[in-house]
């Protein structure tokens, strides 16, 4: 897992992460999305729930065949709830 970015302003606005996850991390977040994010420690506080969408049933292919892995934004907000996206990354 590699985060990209962590947005923090003020106390009570919401944070926003992004990261680059391997086809195997991209998994594993979508079996379990809280665990992932707090044992990972995505956000500076502990969450109370992850919103992700459904698991894609299609594997992002690279210039080579290889999966070029997915970006992942998550945003938390104030009441510890997270909403998650995820895109394929696309090869350089």
């Amino acid at each position: 897992m590699h985060r990209i970015a962590l947005v923090c302003s003020k106390p009570n606005d919401p944070e926003t992460a992004i990261l680059q996850l391997s086809e195997e991390e991209h998994d594993q977040l979508h079996k379990d999305a809280l665990s992932y994010v707090n044992d990972h420690n995505i956000f500076c506080m502990k969450v109370r729930s992850v919103d992700m969408p459904a698991h894609p049933n299609k594997k992002p292919v690279g210039k080579k065949g290889a999966s070029p892995g997915w970006l992942v934004h998550i945003v938390h907000y104030p009441s510890c709830m997270c909403v998650g996206a995820c895109m394929p990354a696309h090869e350089s």
